[in-house]
């Protein structure tokens, strides 16, 4: 027998939760006010992917560059936003809307009061006025750079619930087409104004763009029963594969890459590889380690900057990033764990 995939065992579960069946690719009957969860919340090779795509991030953050190829940023919000649109009956909007503000604006408003307390202290330290350094635009993002992701996935997380709500008798088909064209041309219309954008938060709110049509696109594949699921994801993998090769082939000589086209292209591409090889459900060390990813993404810039930052700077070092990731990322999650254990949970 063909050995199962891990899509075809959250689709399974998806159908056997709901009490009544649909065609494929046809949205599923329920009765009013009932929401259908499949038996497990994730897919465990979607875990290892964003595994993989938070070591991408601390390599870019502490070095500049990318550990696999930049798929870490547009995995992580793509995933994100799937995972939040996956289930065949919506979870109740006011649910949804508390979960997130609960996970993920409360942890922003938290650190960005913190980083910001440190900033001002710094600031009337040196003498520097305190215009000088706090801008309007933080409003939007918060006190440091890196925390533009929680206001953005919060936020529009909350959009993508209800364009997942409002579409839910638009055909399978049609509207998994249709999301994926968008996707697609949001990709190439954020390449052309990803480099003329210089500002926070806009120029990262740009670039994640494309990763609501995708992430819907994704979500809405697992949602619905299908005769052969690995057709689709099959067909999904194929697809990038080939445009990746045209990307590639298209590159100018000397030129630089389609970067956002690229990195996208990618993400899809290994999502799509990710459900096609087996791997089951939850295993229980991806769903130990999955929790960690948000506060390890929070803590590794200070983490490493107080730590071994401080030795690579004095020392005019230029370690290959894998060496760092390999060092700072068990450490970073190591401590989140810890921390976790304490008060400080409700904001890691």
């Amino acid at each position: 027998m063909p050995s199962r995939t891990a899509a075809d065992e959250l689709a399974e579960s998806a159908v056997a939760s709901t009490s009544h069946e649909a065609p494929a690719g046809q949205a599923i009957a329920r009765p009013a006010g009932a929401v259908v969860r499949p038996r497990s919340s994730r897919l465990a090779n979607w875990d290892r992917l964003r595994l993989l795509s938070f070591c991408d991030i601390a390599a870019f953050h502490m070095t500049g560059r990318y550990l696999l190829l930049g798929m870490g940023l547009p995995t992580f919000l793509v995933l994100r936003f799937a995972l939040a649109s996956r289930l065949p009956v919506p979870e109740p909007t006011r649910k949804f809307i508390h979960v997130r503000v609960e996970k993920l604006l409360v942890p922003w408003a938290a650190w960005s009061l913190l980083f910001g307390a440190l900033i001002a202290a710094q600031s009337l330290r040196k003498g520097i006025p305190l215009g000088e350094v706090f801008t309007p635009y933080m409003l939007l993002y918060g006190t440091s750079d890196h925390l533009w992701f929680l206001p953005f996935a919060a936020l529009v997380g909350i959009l993508v619930h209800f364009i997942d709500v409002a579409t839910q008798r638009v055909p399978t088909r049609i509207f998994v087409a249709a999301a994926g064209v968008t996707g697609m041309v949001l990709v190439w219309v954020t390449h052309l104004l990803h480099p003329l954008v210089d500002q926070q938060p806009f120029r990262q709110w740009i670039f994640g763009a494309p990763s609501v049509p995708i992430g819907l696109m994704l979500g809405r594949i697992l949602a619905r029963p299908w005769k052969d699921g690995r057709r689709v994801w099959a067909f999904l993998l194929a697809a990038c594969t080939v445009m990746i090769a045209l990307i590639l082939l298209q590159r100018p000589a000397g030129g630089r890459i389609a970067t956002e086209p690229f990195r996208y292209t990618l993400t899809v591409g290994l999502v799509a590889l990710a459900a096609l090889l087996p791997g089951g459900m939850d295993h229980r060390w991806t769903s130990k380690l999955t929790p960690l990813l948000l506060g390890g993404y929070l803590l590794l810039d200070v983490l490493y900057e107080q730590t071994l930052g401080r030795l690579v700077h004095a020392r005019g070092w230029d370690p290959a990033p894998v060496v760092l990731v390999a060092v700072m990322a068990p450490a970073t999650l190591l401590l989140v764990a810890a921390l976790r254990k304490t008060g400080l949970k409700a904001i890691l």
